[in-house]
């Protein structure tokens, strides 16, 4: 009897598998793999031949497989592929022809994972700090890292109960940026002259021969502590400075050019013995050179050749400090102080007791000509600094004055009355859209390419372009009109070829954010908060989006924390404090319906509202520009971030690294077509290694029911740039 039972069972066993494998066969299912390739710019040296032979060696032993394809980098793309009797050449030959391109961002991956059995291709680079690989039990962990994205890795495997499979590591080393200053327990700092990195001083601590001279970008490296009294030399100072060590982690030191100025005119009063009295013109009379306070240089009509054609001639190399600019051209003159406070750093030149038009540095205005002076009618030159340009000139005077003296304003027969230098600026605007056509070599090729072959021109261009960011910027420009998935694909390159820069972070933020991509620009976002604590943007723009309430709650906290810690002595500072007292408001009504508002203080329960709110936000700090805004009326106006301008805000703004600036318009006279241009006029202290992007977040009915919402960007990768940003309706 227990033996027809066993026989019996054995034939229902039997049975059930045979139905088992005939129902496979009828709806066609077979065992699935998720192929989960990391398609990231990175991997493109990664060499894939040896994935390639790990999973040829796996289908020899799983003949039948549908492989769920999951493609990723800033995205994720799927595709499906079945293995029968050990075929796999379709998927086989998809893999050998992938492109690599963009960042790889790990958080995108995750939802597109399934329990089961899964392998993920990847090289462990980590571009955002912190960032999870989603691996769950059971996943294989296929790479050739080294170092510590091996160790990332295989860490990350270990925690998550999958699986490491080294394959054969990567040869050489990888491109590992270094800091140009080795780190050998030194302390570290940067020297800022008129808001600028200066490159070639002497910095060394008081009573210590031994000192370190400030690279390209201002930095040094020297045995110091904070407190301690620091010499600074060099740079054509006639003495040494003392300043204190700052405290900080990145200790900056601000010299101001015109207060160095006057610390030599002082030495200088010291130091002076007695010499014979002798007269000198400075600009309203003369009197006793040495009552003037600085060493005022003069020549007279016999030092200047008989020969000599241009007034130009007549100065270059007779007067110390004074340098020409290009062609020897007088009207850009510029002297040793190199005062940047005025619109520009060219100096004044003033002809028989009359101030000219004077040079502007900037490049936006035509450049005034001397050609009118004839040298043989010059009775004598004088050149003014310091005080003496001031005393008479004031702040026109401040890049110093050159006096040139007629005969016949010695003789009495100059011509009567004065320049009229007052003529009010026409302010009408009537320049249009200032959108330039394509007129890079790069926007030239990608746009003479067939819609259908533009990325593919692009992945051609790249293999030239050496890891520009400019490209990049380029690329990415053309393409988010086109293809916004391309376009951010692109523009995380930026992060892969830096990681370590939060200027590049801030820069591929304001681009996501443009093409809407919320799920990426929450994962830089994070890591964006985690570096610039001192910068609110990135914990604004989280808490404009995410879903978690209670993450929402702690975005908010951290924004009214980073306020009340706020420098109040700091005009920059405080207006910045007013600036994010309005975000927050702004905050607690537009999520009005996810938070409790009664949680915080009764200040921020109330919003403003306006027709139009506009938000800037730039990615590198003490970069200089212009927006300049056409209002309805047609008269423009120009807001200047720029150290002639407002060094003070330049320099609070590199020491911060906020940086910030909000329109409100409101009103009957708002009402109408608006039009923002930007200028690029300097890429700041990190020069141009990194490319310059502005990000405008615009407010429609701000604070009201009817609120939308609009982001533009814009690059710049040349100074001088003009473009229109934006143009808009307000109704």
């Amino acid at each position: 009897m227990l033996k027809k039972v066993h026989s019996l069972i054995k034939v229902f066993l039997i049975t059930c598998l045979y139905s088992s494998s005939f129902i496979q066969a009828q709806d066609g299912s077979l065992p699935k793999i998720t192929l989960a390739w990391d398609t990231s710019y990175s991997m493109e040296q990664h060499g894939s031949e040896y994935a390639i032979t790990y999973l040829d060696s796996l289908f020899k032993v799983k003949k039948h497989v549908d492989i769920r394809f999951v493609a990723f980098n800033s995205d994720v793309q799927e595709q499906s592929f079945k293995v029968q009797n050990g075929n796999w050449a379709a998927l086989r030959s998809h893999l050998e022809s992938l492109s690599y391109d963009g960042a790889a961002i790990y958080s995108v991956l995750d939802k597109h994972l399934d329990a089961g059995s899964t392998i993920i291709y990847t090289d462990g680079q980590q571009v955002l700090d912190k960032e999870r690989l989603p691996v769950d039990k059971g996943y294989t962990i296929l790479s050739r890292a080294t170092g510590n994205a091996r160790k990332y890795l295989e860490r990350s495997a270990l925690l998550y109960r999958g699986k490491y499979v080294q394959l054969p590591p990567v040869s050489g080393t990888s491109k590992v940026s270094k800091s140009a200053l080795a780190d050998l327990g030194l302390l570290k700092g940067r020297v800022f002259v008129d808001n600028k990195p200066a490159t070639g001083l002497l910095v060394q601590r008081k009573g210590d021969n031994t000192g370190s001279y400030t690279d390209a970008s201002g930095w040094f490296a020297i045995a110091a502590e904070p407190g301690d009294s620091l010499l600074i030399s060099g740079g054509g100072f006639t003495m040494p400075l003392v300043r204190e060590m700052p405290t900080g982690p990145t200790p900056s030191l601000f010299l101001d050019s015109r207060v160095i100025a006057l610390e030599e005119v002082e030495l200088v009063q010291r130091q002076r013995k007695e010499e014979q009295v002798s007269g000198v013109d400075i600009g309203y009379g003369e009197t006793d050179k040495d009552r003037v306070g600085v060493a005022v240089q003069s020549i007279g009509d016999d030092r200047i050749s008989s020969v000599t054609t241009d007034v130009s001639k007549a100065i270059q190399g007779k007067f110390s400090g004074v340098q020409l600019g290009q062609e020897d051209d007088i009207s850009k003159v510029t002297m040793r102080t190199n005062n940047t406070m005025l619109l520009n750093n060219y100096g004044l030149i003033v002809v028989d007791g009359i101030p000219m038009q004077q040079g502007d540095s900037s490049g936006r205005n035509p450049q005034p000509a001397f050609n009118f002076v004839d040298p043989e009618n010059i009775a004598d030159i004088t050149v003014l600094k310091g005080m003496a340009a001031t005393t008479k000139y004031g702040t026109l005077g401040a890049n110093g004055v050159i006096l040139i003296t007629t005969k016949n304003a010695v003789y009495g027969t100059a011509q009567e009355g004065v320049v009229d230098r007052a003529r009010l600026k026409n302010n009408t605007y009537t320049g249009g859209d200032l959108s330039q056509a394509l007129n890079s070599e790069v926007l030239r090729e990608l746009s003479s390419a067939k819609p259908e072959l533009a990325y593919q021109k692009y992945l051609e261009l790249r293999t030239f372009q050496n890891n520009l960011p400019s490209f990049f910027m380029e690329a990415f420009s053309f393409f988010k009109s086109r293809n916004v998935t391309v376009a951010a694909r692109i523009l995380t390159n930026l992060m892969e070829i830096n990681p370590n820069s939060s200027e590049m972070l801030q820069a591929v933020l304001s681009g996501l954010a443009e093409l809407d991509f919320t799920e990426q620009g929450i994962a830089v976002a994070e890591t964006l908060a985690e570096r610039t604590p001192e910068k609110a943007s990135s914990l604004i723009y989280q808490a404009s989006i995410t879903q978690d309430k209670r993450i929402l709650h702690e975005l908010i906290r951290k924004l009214i924390l980073l306020k009340n810690g706020l420098n109040k002595s700091d005009p920059y500072l405080i207006a910045y404090g007013d600036f994010l007292e309005k975000e927050i408001k702004h905050l607690l009504y537009i999520r009005r319906f996810d938070v409790d508002k009664t949680q915080y203080p009764e200040k921020y329960h109330s919003v403003p509202t306006y027709r139009t709110r506009l938000v800037f936000d730039w990615n590198l700090p003490g970069s200089e520009f212009a927006i300049q805004s056409v209002n309805p009326t047609q008269k423009f106006y120009t807001w200047e971030h720029s150290n002639a301008e407002d060094p003070d805000l330049m320099r609070s703004e590199i020491q911060s690294g906020i940086t910030f600036k909000d329109f409100d318009l409101f009103g009957d006279e708002s009402v109408g077509q608006w039009l923002f241009n930007v200028e690029f006029l300097d890429f700041g202290p990190e020069g141009s290694t990194q490319p310059f992007l502005i990000r405008c977040t615009q407010y429609e009915n701000f604070g009201t029911p009817q609120e939308s919402r609009r982001i533009t960007t814009m690059s710049f990768l040349r100074t001088g740039e003009k473009k229109t940003l934006m143009q808009f309706n307000i109704r």
